[in-house]
């Protein structure tokens, strides 16, 4: 597996830049952080998984008792930016 593909997919799937145009800043940051935490979960549970089209963060579901708890903690922040960006903007008061 491309040690870059998983930051890249990371960042796509869970930061949300699936319907931006291009990442943030804070999306590329969190994919970096991601990448740091979650990557020797990866190789270690899904090595020859392909990257692309969520199949990286479905094989670490499938894995989940054994993601290391800093890794689990990365992809919870990153669900929570992910949600963060789709949420409809809350109209001025």
């Amino acid at each position: 597996m491309t040690r870059l593909a998983f930051p890249v997919s990371a960042a796509l799937a869970l930061a949300g830049a699936v319907q931006a145009q291009q990442p943030t800043p804070e999306m590329r940051a969190q994919a970096i952080a991601l990448y740091r935490v979650c990557h020797a979960d990866v190789a270690r549970l899904c090595d020859g998984v392909t990257p692309g089209g969520g199949r990286i963060i479905a094989c670490l579901k499938s894995h989940a008792p054994d993601v290391s708890s800093d890794c689990r903690d990365g992809l919870l922040k990153a669900k929570a930016m992910r949600d963060k960006s789709s949420a409809p903007a809350t109209p001025p008061k």
